[in-house]
């Protein structure tokens, strides 16, 4: 007897439940636990040559000469000692195409250099590498924005706002970009802890922020920021100062490749 046709179906893939703030919060709270505690033996040696090189022995004895900060400087001037030279120019010479597009962009190479902290940066992120290990610099774009009138294009007049009588339509646009190099304390970066950095799918920031800072980024209020700048005695000003930087909290800003 012929068995009777069976029509197969294709499973149809199901959608991964979309996962609240409030486990996607644990989830990353568990991996930066995890990674503190991966790299806590290294940061500890961090932390102790660091007080080495600032002539803050654990012991308390006095250094009678600082070798470790004479080496350092000696092989910090042999990695960086002044700002490079951009040079830009076509991978393939035989290729056509214009210089002056390479020429554009090795002026502007060098105009970001001029008048960026480029220096300060590179050499504060050298330092700690030759100290406790770990350099770190990123690069950020700068934006700045500019509310201007809008135009009509056919008079080049502007625009009045119909919900604002006798004022004119604004709109935000960018007002300058600009990329420039960022220097990271070597304590305030977390990694995921693989073999190889290629392997890495995401990196941290700690980020030292105030209650107001906080509202004003990223609109979360917090239980601490309402006694922000409170000293209790008015006539005590250093010690509103100090209760002023006391209440900062730690944002880790979080960057996945998933």
């Amino acid at each position: 007897m012929a068995a009777p046709d069976q029509t197969a179906e294709t499973p149809q893939p199901t959608a991964k439940p979309k996962k609240s703030p409030e486990q996607s919060r644990q989830r990353w709270m568990g991996r930066l636990k995890r990674e503190e505690e991966t790299h806590k033996k290294f940061r500890k040696q961090g932390e102790r040559a660091q007080r080495e090189y600032q002539g803050d022995r654990e012991d308390g004895k006095p250094i009678l000469y600082p070798i470790f900060w004479a080496n350092t400087k000696i092989t910090h001037s042999a990695i960086f000692n002044r700002q490079p030279q951009p040079e830009v120019r076509r991978r393939n010479t035989d290729a056509g195409g214009d210089k002056k597009i390479a020429l554009a962009m090795e002026r502007l190479i060098e105009y970001q250099l001029d008048t960026t902290p480029f220096d300060d940066h590179s050499n504060r992120a050298v330092n700690e590498y030759l100290v406790s290990g770990l350099g770190v610099d990123r690069l950020y774009l700068k934006t700045q924005t500019a509310d201007v009138p809008v135009l009509n294009p056919m008079t080049g007049e502007p625009i009045a706002d119909p919900e604002k009588p006798g004022e004119q339509l604004m709109q935000t646009v960018v007002a300058s970009q600009s990329v420039c190099l960022e220097y990271v304390p070597w304590n305030r970066f977390h990694w995921e802890p693989q073999k190889d950095w290629d392997e890495v799918q995401w990196i941290a920031f700690d980020n030292p922020m105030t209650g107001a800072q906080i509202k004003r980024d990223y609109d979360v209020d917090v239980a601490a920021s309402a006694q922000e700048g409170a000293g209790g005695d008015d006539g005590n000003k250093q010690k509103l100062r100090a209760n002023k930087y006391a209440a900062h909290y730690i944002v880790r800003e979080v960057w996945d490749k998933r």
